[in-house]
Formats: structure tokens, C-alpha cells, sequence
């Protein structure tokens, strides 16, 4: 059977620098080599980017398809219908799969009858909240969507809450994560390392991970804190970091380039995810399990899949950063658990979110809406 041929639709792809971007350019050149014929639409990212390209052997489609929504113009809007219709003839899709957003949701769904093929749609935060009832483009989106995936079991537990007639027709893919195959050393506690790495917004918590580091720093006096990444909160927590005495223990890089996180969890004792929202799924803490490092993290949305308690870290309340802050000692506290926790950690991340795990899924899935 000759694998199909694959419309794959997502707001933002790369070059721009994120979760989902990441996770595709790992994803499709993947799926190209299993010999599928693999288009892109998404939009252009307000950056210059060419409106066609080829990389990797995917060909990437980008059009302002948000911009023209926004700018209230119908005849902006008829435009971008028009040539989302146009580029659906010109590539005759076998499967249109949709990465829900708005915008591409709904030129999909207004130029659905071109090109006439199964819609797979795939959910990667939660729905809870949006406007989904009867008329609604979320309504109109699942009741036409032939497979629905989310990236989490919590995830799909609200899909099912918003929308209960995809229950049937719905199922967890978690996300591949491409990561070196490397052995890394088992975490060296001299000294404690601690690693929170993300954006610097409230829901990621980050503010917890330093009220917590407080009281590790009285267990350990030589442990280091550090806070890779950047946003709107590094201000307030640079300052609260000073008004609590820490001084230098904790060190705040600004922004990582991907290229670089590996190395940074390979330093650490510790990787600490505190966020306080329901994260979709927890790829900061699958990257640390890949590297052998054991991950503190928050139990709330998919954390409480990403991590296993007691097996490749530990789960403690959200906003607790008394809770957190004994949770870390206690592991930091035991060298040779530590360890054990990173290396089952480690096989168990390979096992459930490795990227050929993922392409399998997804091959299986798109050569039986197809068959």
C-alpha cells in the first residue's frame, strides 16, 4: 500500500522555536522517510519567512492566515480561503491532520469540500474553557474530525468532558522527543546542582522553585540553583532570589538555545519542574528523564504522566514550596536513590517517548484512516 500523502496543518512551524515546533521538525522529516509525500500549511510567523520552501524533503506552505483574520478586512479573509482551496487541489491530500488552533481550523474546515479526505485533529493543551458549544467552530471542528489525539491523558480526559461524541473516535499520542542517545553520568551531588528550565512566567512557577531553594540552601550551603531561560517574571525573581539571601546559588542564564539544554541537564543533580497550570504534557521533564536525571515536578496536566512518582522523580503539590522545598532534600539527600531514579527514568522516557514510538503511532493511525 503507498503510504498517503499528508496536508499537515499548524499555526507556527519552524524556524520558530517552541514545544510544537520543535516536536514537528523532529516528527516529519521522520514521517518522509517512511516514504509519505508530506506538505505543511501554517502561517508565516511575522518573520520574513518565504511563502514555499522545501526542508528536509517536507514541502512548507505559509500563508498570514492569522493576520488576515485579525485585520477584519473580508476581502483579506475570502483571500485566504481561496488560496488554502487553491493549495488543497494543488496537493490532493490523503489526510488533512490539523494542529487545533483557530485560525487554521477554520479555513480547513470552510474549504473542507476540496479535496475531500479524512481530518485527523490532534489537541495539545486543554479545550476546557473555549467556547464549544452547538455552532461553535470547536463543535464543528470534532464533529468533523474522522480521529481525534491528544498529547496526554489529561489531556484527552478534557477533550472528552468538552466533547464527548469523539470518545470513540479518540486516542493519547504522546509527544517524541529527539534527543542524543547519550549515557550520561549518574548526577553528581558535589555540589547539588538544581535546574528549573523554561519560560519565566507565572504558570511555570518558578517563583516556588526559589522560595524552595531557601530551605535546600540550609541543607546544603553549597548547592547551586540554576534558571535557564527568559520572560516577563525574571525581574521579580532575580529580585526575590536577592531579598532571600541567596545571592550567587542561584544564577540566571536568560534564554538557552535548544542546542544547548542537553548539556545543562547533564550538569544537574536536579531538574525541578514547579509549574503551577495544567502543562499539556511535560517536555522538559521527558528531555531530563532522557538524560538520567531525576525531575522534581508539580502534579498537575500531563507532569503526572511525564514523571512517574517514585520511579523517575517525585510529584508534589502545586504552589507548595514547602512541600518542594522537602521533597528536594529528601532526594538530594540520597545519592545512590538519586541515581536509580535517573536511570529508570531514562528507560522509561525511551520506552513511552521516544520519537520512533510516536511515528509508529502515527503511521498506524494514518494508514488505517486510509485504508
Amino acid at each position: 500500500m503507498t503510504p498517503p500523502r499528508i496536508l499537515y496543518c499548524a499555526e507556527i512551524l519552524w524556524p520558530s522555536i517552541g514545544g510544537i515546533e520543535t516536536y514537528t521538525q523532529a516528527l516529519l522529516p521522520r514521517l518522509k522517510q517512511r516514504g509519505y509525500e508530506i506538505h505543511t500549511l501554517s502561517g508565516d510567523g511575522g518573520i520574513g519567512l518565504p511563502d514555499t520552501e522545501t526542508v528536509d524533503g517536507v514541502v512548507m506552505h505559509r500563508l498570514p492566515l492569522r493576520l488576515d483574520i485579525e485585520s477584519g478586512d473580508p476581502g483579506r479573509l475570502l483571500e485566504g480561503i481561496r488560496k488554502v482551496r487553491a493549495l488543497k487541489q494543488q496537493v490532493a491530500p490523503d489526510i488533512v491532520h490539523i494542529n487545533f488552533s483557530g485560525p487554521i481550523a477554520f479555513y480547513h474546515l470552510r474549504t473542507k469540500g476540496v479535496a475531500p479526505c479524512p481530518m485527523l485533529t490532534t489537541i495539545h493543551g486543554p479545550v476546557t474553557g473555549l467556547r464549544g458549544g452547538a455552532g461553535t467552530l470547536l463543535a464543528e471542528m470534532f464533529a468533523s474530525s474522522d480521529w481525534v489525539i491528544a498529547n496526554s491523558r489529561s489531556v484527552l480526559e478534557d477533550v472528552h468532558a468538552a466533547a464527548p461524541g469523539v470518545t470513540g473516535r479518540s486516542s493519547v499520542i504522546y509527544y517524541g522527543v529527539d534527543v542524543a542517545d547519550v549515557e550520561s553520568a549518574a548526577p553528581s551531588l558535589s555540589p547539588p546542582r538544581l535546574l528549573c528550565i523554561g519560560r519565566l512566567v507565572p504558570e511555570k512557577g518558578v517563583d516556588v522553585a526559589i522560595e524552595a531553594f531557601a530551605d535546600v540552601r540550609r541543607r546544603f550551603p553549597d548547592a547551586t540553583l540554576v534558571v535557564a531561560g527568559d520572560g516577563v517574571e525574571r525581574p521579580t525573581l532575580e529580585h526575590r532570589a536577592r531579598e532571600l539571601g541567596l545571592g550567587e546559588a542561584v544564577h540566571f542564564t536568560g534564554w538557552v538555545a535548544p542546542a544547548d539544554v542537553p548539556r545543562l541537564m547533564a550538569e544537574a543533580s536536579l531538574v525541578l519542574v514547579p509549574s503551577r497550570w495544567q502543562e499539556p504534557f511535560g517536555l522538559v521533564a521527558v528531555e531530563a528523564s532522557l538524560q538520567g536525571r531525576p525531575v522534581l515536578a508539580c502534579s498537575v496536566g500531563g507532569l503526572r504522566e511525564a514523571v512517574e512518582d517514585g520511579v523517575s522523580g517525585r510529584h508534589v503539590p502545586p504552589d507548595d514550596p514547602a512541600a518542594f522545598a522537602a521533597a528536594a532534600i529528601g532526594m538530594l539527600s540520597d545519592p545512590e536513590g538519586l541515581a536509580a531514579m535517573g536511570g529508570r527514568g531514562r528507560e522509561r522516557a525511551r520506552r513511552l517517548f521516544g520519537m520512533d514510538a510516536n511515528v509508529d503511532a502515527l503511521d498506524q493511525l494514518y494508514r488505517r484512516l486510509t485504508a
